[in-house]
Formats: structure tokens, sequence, C-alpha cells
């Protein structure tokens, strides 16, 4: 995302991922708002695109109703940056963050973008259908979450100083979703976190920003 930045053209930039296709309306659902000013990005929703036949396709599947029914309508940092369209104008200023090159990129570039003064909405009609048929082991599984999502997350929480309000945050999404998984998902945190020490071990979360600045 950080390599191609420079080439996107037009006003409004959208994002799609490999694995997700697109129903018949939702390129208009998703970048309605941007249109009619009521919004500077958006993000929009996902449905299975075939049933789960697996343990860890069936927490995904379950999760992901969860988040777009109870997380997303109330805090936008949470959505996927694979189905959301944006101001192009944000990703020429704000811009995806190199010293993210690996995972956080998405979830940093949004966090910038509302301290920048833009706008974010939840679009629950914009939906994309969501292959995961090539998660279908548990080692496919603690990679994706481990690496995607819980590293990226720790990563890009502790360079903008909200890890620990966002690990407060996510205790609780874990007691209130009570999905067996969520054991193996809460035991991936410490070690994601140390992880992502390792990789970038700020003591000032402004570090990786200095390094941002100092190459654009």
């Amino acid at each position: 995302r950080f390599q191609v930045q420079s080439m996107i053209q037009g006003n409004i930039t959208v994002f799609i991922d490999t694995d997700e296709l697109p129903t018949d309306d939702w390129l208009e659902r998703i970048t309605e708002p941007i249109i009619d000013g009521s919004a500077d990005f958006t993000y929009g929703s996902t449905s299975p695109l075939r049933k789960a036949d697996n343990p860890f396709t069936r927490y995904l599947d379950k999760y992901d109703k969860y988040l777009y029914e109870n997380i997303l309508p109330n805090d936008i940092t949470k959505g996927a940056l694979g189905n959301s369209a944006w101001k192009t104008e944000i990703i020429q200023k704000v811009k995806f963050d190199p010293c993210l090159a690996m995972a956080g990129e998405d979830y940093d570039l949004t966090i910038r973008a509302i301290k920048a003064g833009y706008k974010g909405k939840y679009v629950k009609d914009a939906v994309l259908l969501h292959d995961r048929s090539n998660i279908r082991t548990l080692r496919k599984f603690v990679k994706k979450m481990f690496y995607n999502y819980q590293v990226g997350a720790s990563l890009a929480y502790r360079k903008n100083g909200m890890l620990f309000k966002k690990a407060r945050t996510s205790i609780k999404v874990n007691y209130r979703f009570r999905d067996p998984m969520e054991i193996l998902i809460f035991m991936l945190k410490i070690p994601a976190l140390i992880f992502s020490l390792m990789l970038n071990p700020w003591d000032d979360p402004r570090y990786c920003k200095k390094t941002f600045f100092s190459e654009n």
C-alpha cells in the first residue's frame, strides 16, 4: 500500500481485498457518504461467501457478525481497510507509514486521519462477500490472527499512544463475545506485543513518525 500510494488518481480511493467479492451495489454504497459530503472515509461490512465448514471459519464469521453489529458502529477505528473508501487527499496527506510495512498500517492510517480532523462513517449496507475457504488449519488461523491482527494492532496502537486504552476495550470484547476460541485469541496478545517490540522497540511512539516524515 505504501509503495503504490503515489500512483493513486481521482478524488476517491477504494480498497477491496483479494479474498472478497463485491455485491451489486457495494461501490455505490461505500462511496455515497463521501460524495454527499457526510464523511471523509467509510468502512463497510462483510458476509460469508459460503457456509463455514470448520471451527476456524465459523469463529471468524461469528466474530465478523459481532463486529459489524456491536463494535464498528461505535468505533470506526476497528474497520477493515479491505472494505473502505477514502477521499484521496487523506491518502496523499496522511499517507501510509513505511515503518509499519509488515502490519498495522491500516489501523494507523485510520487513527491519524481522525486526529487530522477527518470524519469516518460505517456503512452497514456496503457489503462484501468474504471467501475464507483457504483457512482450514490451526496453523493458518493462528498465523492470520497473530500477524495480520494482533501484531499489526500492537504496532499501530503503541505508535499512537493508545495501547492500554485499546487493551481494556479488547478485554471487554473478549468477555462479551463469549466464544471458546477467544481463549486462544487472548493468549496470542502478549506474544504479539513482545514480537511488535522486537520489530519496532519504540520508547517514544513519535519515533516512527519522525522516521516517516524524514523519508517523505
